[in-house]
């Protein structure tokens, strides 16, 4: 992982637009992903804060799916610093992974992971991925199943998720 930047303050605020479960998704991510490149226990703010809402043990299987991201992805995984606005290609997916395994679509959610993981690592970690996205559900925060036309419609600035991704952590 590299240096963190912070995106410029005239960013659109396509953040702000999500739902609840995605934006805790993604903070969980990027707070996971501030602290490892930081030196610091990546695990501890995601379990405090999971723990608040009762479902500490997501943050395990979220740990579990960030450690492989880290040590196995094919390709650099784009994770946004946890005050940035913007939503990059790889949050998308990995939000769009996590809904598609809340509704027991396997198929779905394994295409999203063999985006950045190799076939044995995307396989090993979909267990985990849909412990979080059940636990988000079973709290009561759904994570919307969104295509292409609805992420359109909806307003909300996603890139588009064939675009490569940046190098850089930021």
């Amino acid at each position: 992982m590299q240096s963190l930047s912070i995106n410029p303050d005239n960013a659109p605020d396509t953040y702000a637009a999500l739902a609840n479960g995605e934006r805790l998704l993604i903070w969980a991510c990027r707070t996971w992903a501030a602290c490892a490149g930081g030196g610091h226990c990546p695990l501890c703010p995601i379990e405090h804060e999971f723990g608040r809402l009762g479902i500490a043990d997501a943050a395990y299987a979220l740990h579990a799916l960030m450690c492989t991201t880290a040590t196995c992805a094919t390709r650099p995984f784009q994770v946004h610093g946890p005050g940035c606005r913007m939503i990059s290609a790889d949050e998308i997916r990995l939000v769009r992974a996590a809904a598609a395994a809340q509704q027991d679509q396997r198929e779905p959610a394994l295409a999203q992971l063999l985006e950045w993981l190799p076939p044995a690592q995307a396989n090993l970690v979909l267990n985990p991925l849909r412990a979080v996205a059940l636990s988000l559900k079973n709290v009561g925060l759904e994570l919307p199943v969104r295509s292409r036309k609805a992420v359109l419609e909806s307003g909300i600035d996603y890139p588009d998720v064939r675009a490569p991704a940046s190098n850089t952590l930021h």
